[in-house]
């Protein structure tokens, strides 16, 4: 899948283990599936002792020079007044100012956001961290324009998320972005998780936000409702297709989801053809483009949706 892209994953004293673990097994997914990414560990020191007392070694030295399109991934490490305060931390924040340019991304994970923040590149930038310490990193980086209760913000070429499972969220995010939907949605159903929309509003995108389950049949269901909701999708053919009777199809949908199938279809529909009227389409030509039989259809749930 294109060119190879590097990754590098900065390391520091006392780093989470799953603020590490999430997004890299995350880019491992995607590596077995085809993206054409190379994962580097770096940091000051060649031996880290996590919170969690697992010591991690050979960790190489940051270079000195990243190439364009890398990701450059600042690791969370537990958080004390003191964070990243030590002399390799330190060392890391200049050297995140020193190999900084538009051409790469910057992504802090959690308390990550401190270090960046310490670097200076986060000077009058959104952002964001932990939900606990939102008020904290405000405080103490007054320049920054923290963001509070977001999975994740992006300013510009630099990312920062929330805590715990935020830094998977961003990486799916990121290989839709770099890929497509349909990569982001099969390393996430590798990894089980609930994949979010991962955005700067809170709300969750309909193409995911039912897809907290763990049923292979629905979600195969689910990804040629995403791939094809512009098209007519005749749900006899759809469980033919899928080798179920429709009413197994049917009863199996709503069970798992909590919706029925006619309703996931409008939403996705809905949700496509109100971007399309954010970006200055007509209504008609909108309905037309995200699959409504008629402008009528879409009118009406438009008006129970408040739009």
């Amino acid at each position: 899948m294109g060119d190879s892209r590097n990754i590098y994953f900065l390391l520091n004293k006392n780093f989470h283990l799953l603020d590490l673990a999430g997004p890299a097994q995350a880019l491992q997914e995607a590596i077995l599936l085809g993206a054409n990414f190379e994962i580097h560990y770096i940091g000051f020191i060649d031996k880290i002792n996590s919170a969690q007392n697992l010591k991690v070694i050979n960790i190489d030295p940051p270079p000195t020079v990243i190439e364009d399109n890398s990701i450059v991934i600042v690791t969370a490490s537990q958080y004390k007044d003191e964070i990243f305060k030590d002399p390799e931390s330190i060392l890391s924040a200049k050297w995140l100012n020193s190999i900084y340019n538009p051409n790469i991304t910057l992504i802090g994970i959690c308390t990550g956001c401190f270090l960046i923040a310490q670097s200076g590149l986060l000077d009058q930038k959104k952002c964001t961290t932990h939900h606990s310490l939102t008020n904290i990193l405000q405080k103490k980086y007054p320049q920054l324009q923290v963001v509070p209760d977001q999975i994740f913000v992006q300013d510009k070429n630099i990312f920062t998320t929330a805590g715990v499972t935020a830094g998977i969220d961003l990486i799916l995010y990121l290989l839709e972005k770099c890929f497509n939907l349909n990569l982001s949605l099969q390393v996430a159903r590798d990894l089980v998780v609930y994949r979010r929309r991962m955005s700067n509003d809170s709300q969750h995108s309909t193409h995911i936000q039912y897809r907290n389950h763990i049923s292979p049949l629905i979600h195969k269901v689910q990804d040629y409702i995403s791939k094809n909701y512009t098209q007519n999708i005749n749900q006899s053919q759809l469980a033919e297709d899928h080798n179920i009777s429709l009413r197994h199809l049917q009863r199996s949908f709503k069970t798992f989801t909590g919706i029925t199938i006619h309703k996931y279809i409008n939403l996705i529909r809905l949700e496509e053809a109100k971007s399309l009227i954010e970006n200055g389409y007509k209504i008609e030509y909108a309905g037309h483009l995200t699959g409504f039989p008629n402008t009528s259809s879409l009118r009406k749930l438009l008006n129970k949706s408040n739009i």
